[in-house]
């Protein structure tokens, strides 16, 4: 069950000297060093996210362009021509930031995977104690003693 105590220099009874924090117990808890660098990358995040909102409007803007070539009937061959260009580029541009997103998609959840890789790659030994009559004092795994 989740008890409360009140956090600071003196826990006596009455006296509330800091917020009430409630803990649950849990099997394990994992805690993760994390450096610097890769904090700063997952704070700012993807720019994968970016490139794929760019692709998207990109084709959107180059399919709009389009239909008004095939559909519109020009007065003004200078106003054709600026919707030839557009066409021609949104449909360069477009695979480009394609290409661009599904490179980088990756990249904070390959960061996430070495930061987890971490713990996977220590071994950690927990002591067991052990009483006189030969019972663990606690619930972990006997040791190559017991």
């Amino acid at each position: 069950m989740a008890t409360g105590q009140p956090l600071g220099p003196q826990n006596t009874p009455g006296e509330n000297t800091g917020p009430l924090v409630k803990r649950g117990r849990v099997e394990s808890i994992y805690l993760y060093e994390v450096k610097d660098t890769e904090l700063d990358s997952l704070e700012s995040g993807s720019t994968g996210d970016l490139y794929l909102n760019i692709a998207v409007f990109l084709f959107g803007l180059g399919f709009s362009a389009f239909t008004t070539i095939a559909t519109a009937d020009f007065r003004d061959k200078r106003m054709e021509t600026a919707f030839v260009c557009l066409t021609v580029v949104c449909i360069v541009l477009t695979p480009i930031f394609g290409v661009l997103w599904y490179r980088s998609r990756r990249s904070i959840k390959r960061l996430c995977a070495l930061i987890r890789r971490r713990i996977e790659d220590e071994v950690i030994i927990t002591p067991v104690v052990v009483s006189d009559s030969g019972d663990r004092a606690d619930d972990t795994e006997p040791g190559p003693n017991a």
